[in-house]
């Protein structure tokens, strides 16, 4: 059995999937302020339609690509890329339990499937994450 059908006989999530969720959790635990504030990330309302959008810090064009790349890929850019994706509607959820039901419905319409080998690029997750739940 390939990794993948055994995350499908076993009903679990890939690493990556994981991995995206536990950054969008994070997230919201920063815009309801129970976690310690992230320097660089903050937030703006971004009216009834999108909800509150995270800010991140600006990436430096002029750093060698390398370490453009490493910035790209950190929880502080990372995260907000995601939950601005989101839609309004589970942003606003006040509890924990309540946000963690709803994501996990709404990640369950997304396909958990390998785009390349490695980190995905932006295009890829984008995708997945306007799917409809």
């Amino acid at each position: 059995m390939t990794y993948w059908e055994r995350l499908c006989h076993l009903k679990l999530q890939s690493l990556l999937h994981r991995r995206e969720r536990y950054m969008i959790i994070h997230i919201w635990r920063l815009h309801w302020k129970f976690s310690p504030d992230v320097p660089g990330i903050g937030f703006r309302d971004g009216g009834s339609r999108l909800g509150p959008r995270a800010e991140w810090p600006s990436l430096n064009h002029r750093a060698q690509r390398s370490k453009a790349f490493l910035l790209e890929g950190s929880f502080s850019v990372r995260g907000p890329t995601l939950w601005n994706m989101l839609p309004a509607c589970i942003k606003q959820y006040p509890t924990l339990e309540s946000l963690k039901a709803t994501l996990g419905q709404h990640l369950a319409g997304i396909p958990d499937r390998p785009g390349k080998v490695g980190s995905e690029d932006e295009d890829q997750v984008r995708c997945r994450m306007k799917r409809p739940h």
